[in-house]
């Protein structure tokens, strides 16, 4: 009957981010941009990373947005900058609004923008195309390209709002697939039991070094969940890759070859069937030697969308054990896990 807050040394969400990224000099995102066989790799400190947030935070503050103000997450491709964003929007109290970008025409973001009563769209290259036909609609909504914010100095004194467990933390969006998407706002509280559930089920301990390595869209509540957990956890390292595709296979063996206690990485269905297809077209960027031996190394969560016999032993028979299936839900944040550890292989 306790609430999930009584399981946490923390006193304020914030509290937490910032014990996750008090030693400065620990490597905390290493970023993949990846054009056809070619990958360009950004790495930044928990120090550069955090330092980077707060000149958000004061960019949010500079036009007078404040505690509880949505901003839209325009972005076309998982970005560093939609993640530095979400911290510093945390800091100030400001919430993320995703847009799915496999999805969300101009009708789709302006209905997320209006709703939400956003006050700012973030928007990365790929996204400023579409700039130019929603302005007319968002009359009084702010528009700033993401990667500018490296280079802005605020011009205000930053206080940070006092920000509790109970405020809204994040809205996301479902897909739409069966009619108009509907949008849940979730809580602080509602991230602190991902955290948690997430550490119970895999058995994670505190002290653990943990790499996660994601690849699916973090417009979804699983990427979310799972940046989010990164975010709150010193000692891990998040490895984010711009979009899957054959070379996605390439960055695991290279992360594997760096892996420290954990390395856990989330995939759907359809990620193990193009393995299978490359494999067999003799397309797979390294040898499929390294892929398994990576894989064998690697704890995989499978789900989002349904997951079956055929995927399992697909999976099974590259990585030689069974994946974790995992069920998203968007109206809780929390990945519902269908595959406790302590069950055997067998």
């Amino acid at each position: 009957g306790e609430a999930v807050t009584s399981l946490s040394q923390y006193v304020t969400p914030i509290d937490e981010y910032r014990a996750a990224f008090k030693e400065r000099n620990q490597v905390f995102l290493n970023y993949y941009v990846t054009e056809d066989a070619n990958i360009q790799k950004r790495t930044l400190t928990r120090g550069e990373f955090w330092d980077i947030a707060l000149k958000v935070a004061g960019f949010l503050n500079d036009i007078g947005l404040t505690k509880g103000s949505r901003i839209v997450q325009g972005f076309t491709s998982n970005s560093m900058y939609d993640l530095i964003f979400r911290l510093g929007a945390t800091l100030l109290g400001c919430v993320p609004v995703t847009v799915n970008w496999e999805t969300d025409d101009n009708k789709w973001i302006i209905y997320k923008t209006t709703l939400t009563d956003a006050r700012l769209i973030l928007y990365d290259e790929g996204f400023s195309r579409k700039i130019k036909d929603l302005k007319p609609s968002l009359p009084g909504v702010t528009f700033f390209e993401a990667k500018e914010s490296e280079g802005y100095t605020p011009a205000k004194k930053l206080v940070f709002p006092e920000v509790t467990f109970d405020d809204e933390k994040l809205i996301v969006f479902t897909s739409g697939t069966t009619g108009k998407p509907r949008g849940v706002s979730l809580p602080h509280r509602s991230y602190l039991a991902n955290r948690l559930t997430f550490e119970k089920f895999l058995s994670v301990s505190d002290s653990a070094d943990l790499d996660l390595l994601l690849v699916n869209p973090m417009h979804h509540t699983n990427s979310t969940a799972l940046t989010d957990w990164g975010l709150r956890r010193p000692d891990t390292v998040i490895h984010l890759v711009q979009r899957y595709g054959g070379i996605y296979w390439k960055i695991l063996t290279e992360v594997r070859e760096k892996k420290r206690d954990r390395l856990i990485t989330s995939l759907v269905a359809r990620h193990i069937d193009f393995l299978e297809s490359l494999i067999s077209e003799s397309k797979l960027l390294v040898p499929e030697s390294r892929v398994k031996e990576a894989l064998r190394e690697t704890e995989i969560l499978v789900g989002s969308a349904p997951v079956g016999p055929a995927t399992v032993k697909r999976i099974v028979r590259f990585a030689g054990h069974m994946p974790y299936v995992r069920f998203g839900s968007t109206e809780t944040c929390l990945q519902v896990m269908g595959t406790p550890l302590s069950l055997s292989q067998d």
